[in-house]
């Protein structure tokens, strides 16, 4: 008789190329979705109904921990493995990093880079070597992936966010350094740090701004890169036309404020009778 826990291994392992990935290889645009409320129920819900490219899910501008994180990642995995799941980390410290890489997140959104050094700092942080220096961890949650420690340098999504005018006028040096493969461009964080925010929400149309568009794009083009955004309503279509791969067209606490007109209108009807 066989020992009692002889059970052949199963493997239950995931694939790292997901949607997003596939996008970038045909070079069709990415559509995704971004996650701040800190409910694995809403981000479970929407991917149950929704085909998405990618999820975002939002640390900087939320209360989200890393456990939180967790939680919605596993959400998100279990309605939809193929969505591509993405973190925006709220800064450059190499916690944050490893831990939603050691997660399982694919993608890392990284706010406010503003220089090659910064950004090579992220490059080091994010990859294992020869690449970067990440950490070796054999007992983390990204395990799930299929030959992870190899495959890893080869999947991870690493996107820099250009919002400021210092970030502008690096953007070329920050596209080239080696590792990262893409760029994210935070249109309103950039208008305001240049003066254009009263433009808003029509700052796709506003020349200053269409020019800073222009320099980021070349300086991805130059690398071989796709260019990034986080938009909503009818700047997902400009974003598109302007030629942005990867857009994150909304996210649940604004798409959750914009029903406040349709309960407003249901509720003065009801105290009207």
């Amino acid at each position: 008789m066989p020992p009692r826990y002889s059970t052949p291994h199963r493997s239950r392992a995931m694939k790292m190329s997901t949607r997003l990935h596939a996008c970038l290889k045909s070079g069709t645009t990415a559509g995704g979705f971004g996650f701040a409320l800190n409910s694995p129920a809403a981000v479970e819900f929407l991917l149950l109904d929704v085909d998405l490219d990618f999820i975002i899910i939002e640390t900087q501008h939320a209360p989200v921990s890393a456990a939180d994180a967790a939680h919605l990642l596993r959400a998100a995995q279990s309605a939809d493995p193929q969505a591509t799941p993405i973190a925006r980390v709220p800064c450059h410290d190499v916690y944050w990093i490893q831990q939603m890489l050691d997660l399982g997140f694919v993608g890392l959104v990284v706010p406010l880079c503003e220089s090659a050094d910064q950004a090579r700092a992220l490059v080091q942080a994010t990859y294992y070597p020869p690449l970067g220096l990440r950490s070796i961890a054999s007992a983390i949650r990204a395990k799930m992936y299929d030959d992870y420690i190899n495959q890893a340098n080869d999947h991870i999504i690493l996107l820099p966010q250009i919002e400021s005018r210092r970030g502008l006028e690096n953007v070329e040096q920050i596209a080239a350094v080696e590792g990262v493969n893409a760029l994210l461009l935070g249109p309103a964080d950039l208008s305001l740090d240049c003066g254009w925010f009263d433009h808003l929400p029509e700052i796709w149309s506003y020349p200053p701004f269409i020019e800073a568009l222009d320099r980021i794009t070349a300086a991805c083009n130059a690398n071989n890169i796709p260019l990034a955004t986080m938009v909503g309503g009818e700047s997902v279509f400009h974003a598109q036309k302007a030629g942005l791969q990867i857009i994150c067209s909304g996210v649940d606490t604004i798409a959750m404020r914009n029903t406040a007109p349709a309960v407003n209108d249901i509720m003065d009807r009801l105290h009207k009778d």
